[in-house]
């Protein structure tokens, strides 16, 4: 130990005595293992940790879908068939409904609006889900038992109630509702991020108190679901087949008639660790990918300085030799000194994956799931110590091979010129086209993600969304007559439209563009479907405010909103697909235009108006822009203020505190917002892109200027001599260039190759995070051509601008 603890000295010492070799080797290997250990972190957190649940692998998701032909429409759940499995299964050892919401916590003074999860009892067993104080549900809170009990989190009692100790058996408000506070569910408790897409439940309450329709199978709802977990003896197959006998009779009987009667009700049932990550998982393996190539460039880069160290230390290397020393004596001298430079890059790089990871955490926390439990564990520590390991050793053995260790001896006596050792060509070109190889591959990959991204970003919304606002109120229960609700609709039309600045007001469902969507089907007279569309219930106003463009026909006008009137509006794109599925007139929109459409049920619609399609970044790939409108009088109101002016919450709270005091403000937020909401997945995967490609420019750059400036190096002397025999500078240089040049080609072709390779593999399974465009790969390929001709041009313009004389005394 004492010997190895001196050997380990006496190679700091003499590393000490480079300092530009240690600082670029750890600079160079730190930083792109730091980015390789959280992209492993991410994969491993993805692919391979189980999920933090008691039996998590015995736990699936289940929902439904509409089967229609060879068609099937997921993402909406029956209420009717969640309950009717959870009351009638036996093939699950449990099973628990979850249905996520948000109310206004009107207890507190700032009344916030507040997300909320209405469950069963078992989601809490299922999940494991830890207290901090009180208790989960029981059976006292089972379905029908109709127990006014809740759960609230510790962010929440941390930050509304002051971390109250006495908070058990207090009363808090939703809506107009009372509920007994029963339990804290602790922080540390990870929320399927599957149930908590934008953002984490706060309040927890029984299944009896969601207030939806679930006993009818016409309406569905996007954010309802089921978890399971299986028996024993039972597989996901059995469950499914048992949903599917069970549930589908019943579906076929009650209420699916007219045009809808030849659809069916089928399982959708997974693993749950499959259904959180979703295609997420390919996110990872992109991010690992990249930073798997960057470390790669970088150990080309590394090994460059390794054999320029080798030749600094060639003399010592005889001396050793000439003493007895042995080729395993050396290759223990260069592995420690390897082992060194490595270890403290891996030190530095866990720092720096920490730091990467707790990014990660900050910017992405609803863009991929599960990150709420990313961390440098002991896995990642342990893959980090045996990537030390490894990389010591193929640097060690890489320079190794640069040293001849029978001719070691015979140059001790040896001066001058050609004694130091030297990388021969071929393995100077293979560094050269490797690292061209790799940086091209990664430009080309982050170029396809950054044109999808920049389509996303870049893409027209159809609209302005600038100075446009979404409100949505609360009206509570004081209004329990269609007349009376749609009297206070006007009356707060009015009102709002006098507010200060106040251009343009209307009311509607929805905003023009959201996260999720309601959806139906519109059929033909022959019950033959015409289409799957996003819909939303406008006024007369709606497409002034927004400013959607009427192609064809009309908009509502007063009367149709006032008596509700069987019309419908659709969007261009919706109309192009139901011309076609009327076959019938030529083609144009305009023929639409009085024609009679059907909903599930049989009723029917005459469409009045044709309008500009909407860009929803959300869900644009499914829907194309395919949109229908019906009139309707709302309590929610898309308000366009003027240039220059904007509005906020408080001025909306002064407003009805003064006119209507039992009116609530339930959402307010601006459509630029929702808009960023919307696009930042893109915009993150879009600056990850971008920083990847520079980082692969960079060290390519780094790298192949240091091979080639170490091979004018070499061919120094050669040079002095074409010059003094009167050879022209511009020649020399030129065919210098197309020297170094040829690996660099060769590069470039075997990239390309991959390129096509990968690309086909892509379109299959990440075709939603590529896009092809000639402008951004032949950027990318021009950037890293012009870089590559600075390398090779620089280092051989140094040596013909020098004095040739030096060159040949190799001064």
């Amino acid at each position: 130990m004492r010997f190895l603890i001196n050997d380990i000295k006496t190679t700091a010492a003499s590393l000490s005595r480079v300092p530009g070799f240690v600082l670029t080797t750890v600079f160079t290997l730190s930083l792109t293992l730091g980015v390789l250990l959280a992209a492993f972190s991410l994969n491993h957190l993805l692919l391979f940790k189980a999920l933090p649940y008691p039996d998590a692998q015995k736990l699936i998701l289940m929902e439904q879908e509409l089967q229609e032909g060879d068609r099937k429409f997921s993402g909406s759940q029956y209420f009717v068939a969640q309950k009717l499995m959870y009351q009638k299964q036996k093939s699950l050892e449990s099973m628990a409904l979850v249905f996520r919401d948000n109310a206004i916590l009107a207890s507190l003074r700032d009344k916030p609006l507040t997300e909320i999860s209405y469950v069963t009892p078992e989601y809490f067993d299922l999940l494991g889900t830890p207290m901090l104080m009180g208790r989960a549900f029981t059976d006292q809170e089972n379905i029908d038992s109709h127990k006014a009990n809740a759960l609230i989190s510790e962010q929440l009692w941390r930050t509304q109630y002051g971390k109250d100790a006495n908070i058990l058996g207090q009363s808090i408000t939703l809506g107009e509702q009372q509920y007994k506070v029963v339990g804290v569910v602790a922080s540390s408790f990870a929320e399927p991020s599957n149930f908590a897409d934008d953002a984490n439940s706060q309040i927890w309450l029984p299944w009896d108190f969601h207030g939806q329709d679930e006993e009818s199978w016409n309406y569905v709802y996007s954010a309802t679901s089921a978890i399971g977990k299986l028996a024993p003896t039972s597989s996901i197959a059995q469950v499914t087949a048992e949903f599917n006998t069970l549930v589908d009779p019943i579906f076929q009987q009650n209420g699916r008639v007219g045009k809808a009667k030849h659809q069916a009700i089928v399982a959708q049932f997974q693993d749950f660790q499959v259904a959180i990550i979703g295609d997420n998982k390919y996110i990872g393996l992109l991010v690992l990918l990249g930073a798997g190539v960057l470390l790669l460039i970088a150990c080309a880069n590394i090994v460059n300085l390794f054999f320029s160290r080798a030749a600094q230390r060639q003399r010592a290397l005889v001396i050793q030799a000439t003493l007895g020393a042995k080729l395993k004596h050396l290759f223990f001298d260069i592995w420690l000194e390897s082992l060194l430079l490595c270890t403290a890059s891996m030190i530095i790089g866990l720092v720096i994956a920490g730091w990467s990871i707790e990014l990660l955490r900050s910017v992405a926390s609803h863009a991929l799931p599960r990150l709420s439990e990313l961390s440098l564990d002991l896995t990642a520590v342990a893959f980090a110590g045996v990537l030390t390991l490894t990389l010591s050793l193929i640097f060690s053995v890489i320079t190794l091979k640069l040293i001849n260790h029978k001719q070691l001896i015979s140059q001790l006596q040896s001066s001058g010129k050609g004694t130091g050792a030297q990388v021969n060509a071929k393995v100077r070109n293979t560094l050269i086209a490797s690292q061209i190889c790799l940086a091209t591959l990664l430009l080309l990959v982050t170029s396809l993600v950054m044109t999808n991204a920049l389509n996303v970003l870049n893409h027209p919304l159809g609209f302005d969304d600038e100075n446009l606002y979404n409100l949505k109120l609360d009206i509570g229960e004081g209004y329990p007559e269609d007349e009376a609700k749609m009297q206070l609709s006007r009356d707060l039309l009015n009102q709002l439209q006098k507010m200060n600045g106040v251009s343009k007001i209307s009311r509607a469902s929805n905003p023009p563009i959201r996260r999720g969507s309601s959806n139906t089907g519109l059929f033909n007279n022959d019950s033959v479907k015409l289409g799957h569309f996003s819909f939303v219930f406008i006024d007369d106003n709606y497409f002034n405010t927004v400013g959607l463009k009427v192609l064809a026909g009309r908009g509502y006008n007063q009367q149709d909103v006032r008596d509700d009137t069987d019309t419908i509006i659709l969007s261009k794109a919706a109309a192009t697909k139901v011309i076609a599925g009327i076959g019938n007139g030529n083609g144009k929109i305009e023929d639409i235009i009085g024609k009679v459409v059907y909903s599930a049920g049989g009723d029917t619609s005459t469409v009045i108006g044709v309008v500009d399609n909407i860009y929803n970044p959300y869900n644009h790939e499914k829907t194309q822009g395919a949109m229908m409108y019906f009139s309707s009088s709302r309590t929610n109101f898309i308000i366009r203020m003027q240039d220059g002016k904007t509005l906020d919450k408080s001025q909306i709270i002064n407003l009805l505190d003064e006119h209507f005091a039992e009116v609530k403000v339930w959402k307010f937020t601006s459509i630029s917002d929702i808009h960023e909401q919307l696009v930042y997945q893109k915009k993150l995967t879009l600056w990850l892109s971008l920083v990847l490609g520079l980082f692969a420019l960079l060290l390519a750059a780094v790298g192949i200027y240091g091979v080639i400036s170490y091979n004018s190096q070499m061919r120094r002397y050669e040079l002095g001599i074409r010059m003094s025999l009167g050879a022209k500078s511009k020649r020399i240089l030129l065919e210098f260039i197309g020297e170094s040049f040829t690996p660099i080609a060769a590069g470039f072709g075997f990239s390309l190759l991959l390129a096509v390779i990968l690309y086909s593999f892509a379109q299959q399974h990440i075709n939603q995070w590529l896009s092809f465009d000639w402008v951004m790969v032949s950027s990318c390929l021009l950037a890293l051509i012009a870089i590559a001709l600075a390398a090779c041009y620089f280092p051989a313009k140094k040596i013909i601008a020098s004095d040739p004389i030096k060159a040949l005394r190799n001064e």
